[in-house]
């Protein structure tokens, strides 16, 4: 999921580990920030069907 993130952000693994230790730290962050929103999403989609309802989420 990390590569999948990295990709969405225009950065591959090469470029993240030739980055300056700033740059990469804020390229990180950010990627555990969209991380985060992803399992927070998820999770709110599994109690939904937990519950009956259904959405239609499209990220």
């Amino acid at each position: 999921m990390e590569k999948m993130i990295l990709a969405k952000l225009g950065v591959t693994e090469e470029e993240l580990k030739k980055m300056p230790p700033e740059e990469r730290e804020k390229i990180l962050a950010k990627v555990r920030e969209l991380l985060k929103k992803e399992m927070e999403a998820q999770r709110e989609i599994e109690q939904q069907k937990a519950s009956g309802v259904q959405v239609n989420l499209s990220v």
